[in-house]
């Protein structure tokens, strides 16, 4: 309650597996079947858990996969930030350090949406994603969705998480913008939420 006091605003405080296993609860809730589900139905924050090879194909829901959450985070766009390279515009479309007090969240969609209709992808809270901390490309953007070869989630290698937060400088704003290394599945903190995604059937 402390920093996310309203029904409106971001859960934060939620580990890695704890949004993994929210995203199993909404997969159960919408009647999927449990082969379609990208977790195993047991997470163990102490051990870990293996990913099926095949998670991207499953239609359970889940994290978005770090180029899923920069593509919906640029909505079409190259520039630094989704409305262009004006500083002056991110108070606009972001909670962030320079019009925050710093201490708490904010109500969701209270600042405008990208060019999509999706609000605070920028600012408000970290979110998590789905992938495991590796080199970033060459060209400064992430586009290549593939499903990883190490399939083992374990608290020794850190997952990535964007967007900056209420208690971040401007610069962490950035679409392409990934923050520190030390962020590992198991973690906790004041400022790190989540959103969901889901790979939908062909029909």
């Amino acid at each position: 309650m402390k920093f996310s006091r309203t029904p409106d605003s971001p859960q934060v405080a939620v580990s890695w597996y704890d949004a993994a296993r929210y995203c199993n609860w909404l997969s159960e809730l919408a009647g999927l079947p449990r082969d379609q589900w990208v977790y195993p139905d047991e997470i163990d924050p102490l051990k870990g858990l293996e990913l099926k090879a095949d998670y991207l194909h499953r239609t359970g829901y889940r994290l978005p996969t770090e180029a899923e959450w920069e593509y919906a985070a640029r909505a079409g766009t190259k520039t630094s930030w989704h409305f262009g390279e004006d500083l002056s515009l991110l108070p606009r479309y972001a909670w962030y350090d320079g019009n925050t007090n710093r201490e708490r969240t904010y109500p969701a969609a209270q600042l405008l949406p990208n060019r999509w209709g999706l609000f605070d992808m920028l600012g408000n809270v970290w979110e998590w994603t789905f992938d495991r901390r590796q080199q970033y490309p060459s060209d400064g953007v992430v586009t290549d969705d593939v499903e990883d070869s190490v399939l083992h989630v374990s608290n020794e290698v850190a997952r990535t998480r964007r967007g900056g937060s209420f208690a971040y400088e401007w610069f962490t704003t950035r679409s392409a913008h990934r923050g520190d290394i030390t962020y590992f599945p198991n973690q906790t903190r004041d400022n790190v939420g989540f959103r969901i995604a889901r790979t939908m059937p062909n029909r």
